[in-house]
């Protein structure tokens, strides 16, 4: 027997186990808040995970802890919900300090705001981010605004706070529906933002009821992609783009279900209302994967074990390794898809994730794979 071939299969074996073993599963789930309590204010409250801060308002009174929304999706809803029983707004700063799970997915860039300086937040180009949350009530009325909006950097001190409705500085769009629309869709809020092009996108659904709202954020240089859904299938599988809402731009134009708006980054989140139209939310989730929304994957990695269970097979019969081999090139084909998955071509157009992969993916995923296939190759080329 070649005991020099058997060492370096058991080497190589045991630094990739070492390597794999030390490599940080992506947290997927960025931020989440399930709202805990059903009674009591709103304000000052610090639940869920993945923020910077508790939740903070000017309008104490508008934004109250109440039951948990009934006849939602089955997405492992825990707790109350947020009522939002007057005009205002209510803010919660998501973490994306370098240790954040923002950060270590990737999502993060330094960047200049339109109002508040140099600052880091969410959209770097290249990422995908999905926002979702349960709503419930509001009407189809027109000038009855029920919202949610994510800002770049917002006016949380004594007098934006007492701005109420109208403290607009940094919002970066305008999700729901507007004052003036009765209808599901969402604005790029340029004038708020710095930007130029701005334009609202409605459909013809009008809003009202008990529905998931999910939303997915796809990143370049100079543009991002926003796609809407109203109750998609929790799971694993991303929902199909035909499925998402059709909109129709405010300006003009043809209605689409991939709206390409304006480049933005985005670390607020604020729920909203114009006056008391019984709007409720709950379960609040930003994640970097639809299966994350559902509950399919909390933070974890699921494909890591699988390379532990398959070393001992390594030591204990070489020819074990050849069989294996197939296994090899399936992952070094996922690592591919990961590269499609997370789009790391900034400048180029993003492709719809659900044109890719349908699965929860790793970032720790494609180094390793490669390493694996290089390791197995040097051993096969030393046997001959």
């Amino acid at each position: 027997m070649n005991t020099k071939m058997i060492w370096i299969g058991r080497g190589s074996a045991l630094v990739l186990m070492l390597m794999l073993g030390a490599a940080p599963a992506r947290a997927d789930l960025i931020a989440q808040e399930s709202f805990a309590a059903t009674s009591g204010a709103i304000n000052g409250t610090n639940g869920g995970t993945g923020w910077s801060g508790a939740w903070i308002t000017g309008q104490s009174s508008a934004f109250v802890s109440a039951p948990a929304i009934t006849g939602g999706p089955s997405i492992g809803a825990t707790g109350g919900s947020l009522q939002i029983t007057g005009s205002g707004r209510v803010f919660r700063v998501i973490d994306t300090s370098p240790t954040s799970a923002a950060a270590v997915a990737g999502l993060v860039r330094s960047h200049a705001s339109a109002y508040y300086g140099t600052r880091s937040g969410i959209g770097a180009p290249g990422t995908t981010v999905w926002v979702a949350m349960i709503v419930s009530g509001g009407t189809g009325v027109s000038g009855d605004e029920t919202q949610y909006h994510l800002y770049d950097g917002a006016g949380t001190d004594a007098a934006h706070l007492a701005m109420g409705d109208n403290n607009k500085d940094g919002e970066v769009v305008a999700m729901l529906r507007g004052g003036n629309v009765a209808d599901w869709g969402f604005e790029r809020t340029c004038s708020h933002s710095g930007c130029t092009a701005g334009d609202g996108y409605f459909g013809t659904t009008v809003f009202g009821g008990t529905h998931w709202s999910v939303t997915r954020f796809v990143f370049s240089a100079t543009t991002t992609e926003i796609t809407m859904w109203r109750d998609p299938t929790p799971g694993s599988l991303d929902p199909s783009d035909a499925s998402a809402l059709t909109l129709t731009p405010f300006g003009g134009g043809a209605a689409v279900q991939r709206v390409v708006v304006p480049a933005l980054f985005f670390d607020t989140i604020a729920p909203n209302a114009n006056g008391n139209h019984a709007f409720f939310v709950d379960e609040i989730r930003i994640a970097t994967t639809f299966a994350e929304l559902g509950g399919s994957v909390v933070g974890t990695d699921a494909g890591t074990p699988t390379v532990d269970a398959a070393m001992p097979g390594v030591d204990a019969a070489m020819p074990g390794v050849d069989a294996a081999m197939p296994r090899v090139d399936a992952a070094a084909a996922d690592a591919g898809a990961i590269d499609a998955t997370t789009r790391r071509d900034a400048g180029a157009t993003a492709p719809s994730p659900s044109a890719t992969c349908g699965c929860a993916t790793s970032s720790t995923h494609g180094p390793f794979s490669v390493l694996l296939v290089l390791a197995l190759v040097t051993w096969r080329r030393v046997r001959r």
